[in-house]
């Protein structure tokens, strides 16, 4: 017998104890924020079942359906010194992303409106509050994930620069407690017997020993790299002032979460569908009956 699929425990699972390190945190972030936008946008177009439609494997996944904002820095993330930080192996997120599919398409497939609506409940709502859950006070500076689904499509400059913020406030604080540990203790200095004091002879000072770079890995190399990169690819210059033309009033936009929404778009093109196909019905007006 097939064990219930439970997506908020199996999620809770995946996740495991509060993140020790940003990448544990980041990392899963990502994942699920590129599994989401996925969802979105397989239910939306509402063609073939999301299990066929999924990537091979999650880093395909998060090169595909990467917010905008994150679709570079995601590449450094995910090297595999990285990846040993998270608490699951990339290959159980996998395996849960195709269970969730499988619950989707037979959702869809037997037109279970109940089922549709926990599964889009989960994608919408329980993810962000599973996430804010499992974070820390220390490590809810490295929050990510769009609590407000309306936030699916856009990791912002604002947000960028603050994570960049998070990201230097514990490299230097990292540094500084292994420096403390790695402090010898003092020792007295023994006693010298006096001796008379040479002529002092004037002597250039030396060249400061050069500083180690930053391992590629650490979050300093990061921090420093994503600086250049920056100074290397400066945002473009605005663009001129557009006069503002009449146009008509746009209607306010839905606030309904967009994996419900999703859902309700694939219903109303599965209800007109079906409604094409069914065989127009002989009624009396139009097939009188002959005596």
């Amino acid at each position: 017998m097939d064990s219930i699929f439970t997506p908020k425990k199996q999620l809770e699972e995946l996740l495991g104890p509060t993140p020790t390190h940003p990448w544990a945190a980041l990392i899963p972030q990502v994942l699920l924020w590129s599994f989401r936008r996925f969802c979105v946008e397989k239910l939306t177009l509402s063609e073939g079942s999301l299990e066929d439609s999924l990537c091979d494997d999650v880093l395909e996944l998060v090169h595909m359906y990467c917010a905008k904002g994150l679709e570079v820095v995601s590449i450094d993330w995910l090297t595999p010194e990285n990846i040993e930080e998270v608490h699951s192996p990339l290959e159980a997120y996998m395996k849960f992303f195709v269970a969730f599919c499988k619950e989707l398409d037979t959702s869809i497939k037997e037109e279970d409106d109940k089922k549709q609506d926990a599964l889009s409940e989960f994608l919408d709502e329980s993810i962000g509050n599973s996430i804010i859950a499992w974070l820390d006070a220390k490590h809810y500076r490295f929050l990510i994930f769009p609590i407000d689904p309306e936030d699916d499509n856009q990791f912002t400059e604002a947000q960028f620069s603050s994570l960049i913020s998070a990201l230097l406030m514990y490299s230097y604080s990292s540094t500084a407690q292994q420096n403390e540990e790695v402090k010898p203790p003092p020792q007295a200095e023994p006693q010298a017997e006096p001796q008379a004091e040479p002529q002092a002879v004037p002597q250039a000072e030396p060249p400061p020993p050069p500083q180690p770079e930053p391992r590629r890995t650490s979050l300093l190399w990061y921090v420093l790299a994503a600086a250049k990169r920056a100074e290397e690819n400066p945002p473009p210059p605005p663009l001129p002032p557009v006069p503002p033309m009449e146009a008509p009033i746009p209607e306010p936009p839905s606030k309904e979460p967009p994996v419900a929404r999703a859902f309700a778009r694939r219903r109303t093109l599965s209800i007109k569908g079906r409604r094409a196909q069914e065989p127009r019905v002989k009624t009396r007006k139009t097939h009188p009956a002959s005596y």
